[in-house]
């Protein structure tokens, strides 16, 4: 399944995968919110038993996968960003810089800060009692917009322009620990780091970032 996605992608063949996805609806059927699932990580495997329920009678092209997920929260928190939980049970993260030239402050950032531990711990244990046949994947991460957005608000938008230069090295940082992350937590479920299976349960041959944020910019400001 993996050379049949790794194929499509880079153009070697001209099969178009079919990914169904019937979820379980069930009345009745007991849903752990996503911070129930970090601080109990057999829930996320318990959520996805619950839910994949009937994707595997359809036969289609859908690769099971279950995520250890802290897409939201995990760069900025090395960052040292507050972790909150929000309505209906998610985690998100505070905007906490108050002027973008407080981003010199941030040297020699520890990767292992914030919820690194705490995700590595929760990787691991999906990694040792994942159900057979499924893939256990890292947290997606986000682009390096979409982290800046999440730490200096809205107002990143406006540093684009009246401030290029420090939002430019912010997003430098931002790749720097994205990057250095994402070994560590590939590495512990021996994957290469250029593969992963999508949300949405399909092979890449590349990595998947969350990357919302680039709706707010003009192509002129993208292309520059």
């Amino acid at each position: 399944m993996k050379q049949l996605y790794f194929d499509v992608f880079d153009a070697k063949s001209d099969y178009v995968p079919l990914v169904v996805q019937v979820w379980n609806n069930d009345p009745g059927q007991v849903r752990y919110t996503e911070i129930e699932c970090r601080e109990e990580p057999q829930k996320a495997i318990d959520n996805y038993l619950t839910a994949s329920k009937y994707v595997k009678e359809v036969g289609s092209d859908w690769v099971p996968n279950l995520e250890s997920e802290f897409t939201m929260t995990l760069v900025p928190s090395v960052f040292g960003a507050e972790i909150y939980t929000a309505p209906g049970g998610f985690c998100e993260a505070r905007p906490f810089i108050d002027d973008i030239n407080d981003i010199y402050k941030f040297k020699d950032v520890d990767i292992y800060g914030g919820l690194t531990e705490k995700a590595i711990r929760h990787l691991r244990f999906l990694r040792d009692n994942k159900p057979d046949g499924v893939e256990i994947q890292p947290t997606r991460f986000m682009s390096p917009l979409d982290s800046a957005v999440v730490m200096r608000g809205g107002n990143f938008y406006l540093d684009l322009l009246e401030n290029p230069t420090a939002a430019a090295d912010f997003l430098e940082m931002i790749t720097d620990v994205t990057v250095r992350l994402i070994h560590v937590m590939k590495n512990e479920i021996g994957q290469p780091v250029r593969e992963c299976v999508g949300v949405r349960g399909t092979w890449y041959n590349g990595q998947r970032f969350s990357g919302d944020a680039i709706v707010n910019l003009s192509p002129e400001c993208i292309k520059k």
